[in-house]
């Protein structure tokens, strides 16, 4: 049973500009399987980098995962890191040495997600199945602000700075997930058209935050 190629999603690449600065980015998502299905493989990139200087790991999104149905109980495992940005601008009044100015203040903040889990899914029927998962998950948290200060009488560039944002502690959980699922829907072009499915879930998430 050795791995193919069966697809390459068609490459992007992405450019632009805006409050934030010059955006780079792209991505692409390959597929590989076996003869008979049995062994599945696919891997994810996808980044954006800006000329601000953010960092390439802070915008790198990449995600694997891999699906064993060899046997009755089919099983599997995925990891990878996905990357959330936002950000702000602020514009106000201050005084410095006597002097009135404007100050902007642009500030961007990343949400990355870590994560490893593996599945085991058994077939109950053609429809119905039961699903049990568990694993393992990071999120961490970054932030840069750039500050420049303007003249209030004269409109002047008087001088800017960037610093780290105050840093926020990561979240640590582990996860774990049982459910049962039925599923006869049929798919048309872009929507089931019969049939019917339900999930029912009971999921559990401990270590820095606690909750089911």
């Amino acid at each position: 049973p050795r791995l193919g190629l069966d697809y390459i999603a068609p490459p992007s690449v992405a450019v632009g500009t805006g409050s934030f600065g010059s955006l780079v980015g792209g991505g692409t998502a390959i597929y590989w399987s076996d003869l008979l299905g049995h062994h599945n493989l696919v891997t994810a990139l996808q980044t954006a980098t800006t000329t601000e200087g953010d960092g390439f790991l802070n915008g790198l999104s990449v995600t694997a995962a891999y699906q064993n149905q060899k046997s009755r109980w089919n099983w599997g495992f995925a990891g990878g890191q996905v990357p959330y940005l936002t950000g702000d601008y602020l514009q106000s009044l201050a005084v410095i040495d006597g002097e009135p100015v404007i100050l902007d203040q642009r500030r961007r903040i990343w949400e990355i997600s870590r994560e490893f889990s593996a599945a085991v899914v058994r077939p109950l029927s053609r429809a119905q199945r039961l699903e049990f998962s568990g694993g393992y998950q990071n999120v961490s948290f970054a932030g840069k602000e750039d500050v420049e200060v303007y003249s209030a009488l004269t409109g002047e560039f008087l001088g800017g700075q960037r610093a780290d944002l105050p840093k926020v502690p990561a979240l640590h959980l582990g996860t774990a997930r049982a459910a049962i699922v039925y599923d006869t829907s049929l798919f048309g072009g872009t929507s089931p058209i019969a049939g019917q499915r339900y999930r029912v879930e009971l999921g559990t998430s401990a270590g820095s935050v606690n909750y089911a």
